[in-house]
């Protein structure tokens, strides 16, 4: 699977690895489609291992820092199994992980993402306002109004970061093999067409995204 042969500039592309191309024909229906997915798919994934890799690599982290991987990685990973309004297909825990521990651990990560990471909802995030009362006899009744607060530290190493880990992990060498496999096949496809029938392909197109865009969705494929 390669992503970083090609490169956009100035409205054209070029192809790092083939210069005798001709032209760079758009794949499109379905198989464009999951093509299309599978490399979004790819991109999170791939994020969300860079972040395990590191919590597992550099010692010298700040505590905020490793926060900041720990929970991006969750999320970039999870992502994959949610829902898009923009179309992108999601991955399913049953075709990517063998039941057992796998799947606990696998809702475990989503219910912390659901639950903690992305919303407030669960006991991992407490906070419990109280007053100081003063002594009888004092100037004041009220000493002072605070709030105690307790947060789960979920982010420890060890074994919570090796199962995740884990888990972007299968998921990245499920979506890898599923773009081999697909590439592979609308190749063999397209080389039984004419050659005509090649060239008349529409060529691929793109609106490189823009600060204005934080807002649209993203059509469809």
């Amino acid at each position: 699977m390669h992503n970083d042969e090609v490169s956009y500039a100035d409205g054209q592309f070029a192809i790092g690895h083939y210069p005798v191309g001709s032209k760079l024909a758009a794949v499109q229906g379905e198989d464009g489609e999951r093509l299309a997915h599978l490399m979004l798919h790819r991109q999170d994934l791939t994020f969300a291992l860079e972040c395990c890799l590191t919590l597992s690599n550099d010692s010298t982290l700040t505590s905020v820092v490793r926060q900041a991987l720990w929970r991006s990685a969750i999320v970039a990973w999870a992502k994959c199994f949610s829902k898009s309004h923009a179309g992108r297909f999601q991955l399913e825990r049953d075709k990517i992980y063998p039941t057992g521990v796998a799947h606990d651990v696998y809702d475990f990560f989503r219910k912390l993402r659901n639950k903690h990471i992305a919303h407030d909802e669960n006991p991992f995030a407490q906070a419990h306002p109280g007053a100081v009362i003063a002594p009888p006899g004092s100037d004041r009744k009220v000493l002072q109004v605070l709030c105690f607060t307790m947060l789960l530290d979920t982010e420890s190493g060890g074994t919570d970061l090796e199962n995740l880990g884990l888990l972007v992990e299968t998921a990245l060498n499920w979506v890898t093999t599923e773009y081999d496999v697909l590439c592979a096949r609308v190749a063999e496809a397209l080389e039984t067409r004419d050659y005509a029938e090649l060239d008349a392909m529409p060529g691929m197109t793109i609106n490189p995204p823009k600060a204005g865009d934080v807002g649209t969705r993203r059509t469809a494929r």
